[in-house]
């Protein structure tokens, strides 16, 4: 039993590590990719679209997207709020000046 517990926590560590690296790739997953080689924006990429990119040559489609970017993408959503149909146009705006 006390075994199982060292591994467990041996196990825990990892995932931690594993974790901890992961973000941080991702954090900086826009200057890896403008930095990076075509190896690197291929396999950034694929990570991001796992089915496939299609691409025509004017438009692009994939099936489905990576279900960690498609939460990134969702909670992005909901942090800009929402639209209520209007917006703000400077020529809607009176043009008096009042002295």
């Amino acid at each position: 039993m006390e075994r199982r517990l060292n591994d467990l926590a041996v196990v825990g560590t990892e995932i931690k590590d594993l974790v901890a690296s992961t973000l941080k790739k991702v954090a900086n997953i826009d200057r890896r990719y403008e930095n990076g080689d075509i190896e690197e924006r291929r396999l950034i990429v694929s990570s991001m679209f796992p089915d496939f990119l299609e691409f025509d040559g004017t438009q692009h489609r994939t099936p489905r997207l990576n279900s960690a970017i498609a939460l990134i993408y969702q909670n992005n959503s909901k942090l800009q709020g929402k639209k209520n149909g209007t917006s703000l146009s400077f020529l809607d705006l009176s043009q008096e000046v009042t002295l």
